[in-house]
């Protein structure tokens, strides 16, 4: 599929994909491009991919209300490392005064390379997380790229039942989870990853 082009995949997921009766109505998945799957990953071409229990979605693809759902987010934690991207050359010369004189093996400047983001966002300027007290949430969470990329999602303020009620959940390269959340504790939290190096970053 060239730039700015799209093309639809359709395929018959069998009853046994889906999600069981303990289950959420819709489990997270991960779809990538797998062309160069590090390159790709790195330059974006990433995303999350439900799989629903019948009869839950309408045809916009969001959950009817029966099923007791009010928002869904989705979130992906993943240190792009923009060194092993496509675009690697082209910000290079996009965004430097002198292209020649950047050295790409130069350990600070392949450090500054590094974007530790959620959802592409970088230094906590992810938009759109609101919700209102007593909103059932569904989370999707994705963690994606190297043995560098153990998240743990701490949901600063309330918390979730999946497995035992808590407030952090644990992400590790290449695992999804769905996880629901009632809003009980109005105010402004903290959505972040409790890695002390990914905070900092």
């Amino acid at each position: 599929v060239r730039p700015g082009e799209t093309f639809t995949y359709k395929w018959r997921v069998p009853e046994n994909g889906g999600p069981t009766e303990s289950d959420p109505p819709c489990l997270t998945y991960l779809y990538y491009s797998a062309t160069d799957a590090v390159k790709d990953t790195n330059s974006g071409l990433v995303g999350p991919l439900l799989v629903c229990r019948k009869n839950t979605l309408n045809h916009d693809g969001t959950q009817v209300p029966n099923v007791n759902i009010c928002l869904e987010f989705y979130l992906l934690f993943s240190i792009f490392d923009e060194n092993d991207s496509w675009y690697l050359n082209k910000n290079i010369e996009a965004f430097t005064g002198d292209p020649s004189k950047v050295d790409e093996h130069n350990a600070d400047f392949m450090e500054s390379n590094k974007m530790h983001a959620v959802n592409g966002y970088l230094y906590g300027n992810l938009p759109g997380l609101t919700m209102c007290k007593n909103d059932r949430v569904s989370w999707h969470l994705i963690g994606l790229g190297s043995h560098y990329d153990m998240h743990g999602v701490h949901f600063q303020g309330n918390t979730t039942d999946k497995d035992h009620r808590g407030d952090v959940y644990d992400l590790f390269p290449g695992t999804f989870q769905t996880v629901e959340l009632v809003a009980e504790n109005p105010g402004t939290w903290l959505l972040h990853c409790h890695v002390a190096d990914h905070i900092h970053a």
